[in-house]
């Protein structure tokens, strides 16, 4: 398995439908990042993505939007998830962010993400979008 990084103008039409499996509705492409990753099955297929949003000047690094293929079983799903983070954590060290980001309400991507080393500083919260 590998990765590579996104291409939000042609990644976008493929990714969008993993949204739209696992949580019934998509991300708008127009908040995403540039900054994502993808990463790619031993057979060349997609297996994972996430972005990575990094804010000038504060150091701090929002990773989010992770997906997964939901064609694949769970233990791949897991091996490209692992290597997406891995990727953007790498990505944020680069840049000279060294504190990652992340939020989820999905006890099992929590468990992962303590596993990986983050620490959790808040529960019970929800997220909240508006359009404007």
């Amino acid at each position: 398995m590998t990765t590579r990084l996104i291409d939000n103008a042609t990644d976008y039409d493929l990714i969008l439908p993993w949204w739209e499996a696992h949580q019934g509705v998509g991300v708008p492409r127009n908040i995403l990042p540039p900054c994502g990753v993808v990463a790619m099955d031993d057979d060349g297929t997609p297996a994972a993505a996430g972005w990575l949003y990094m804010a000038v000047g504060v150091g701090l690094a929002w990773m989010s939007w992770h997906v997964t293929n939901p064609a694949l079983p769970p233990i791949r799903s897991l091996r490209a998830l692992t290597l997406v983070a891995g990727a953007l954590e790498m990505l944020a060290e680069a840049h000279d962010y060294h504190i990652v980001y992340t939020e989820t309400n999905n006890p099992a991507l929590v468990r992962w993400m303590k596993a990986r080393g983050f620490q959790q500083n808040h529960s019970g919260v929800t997220q909240l979008f508006k359009t404007v």
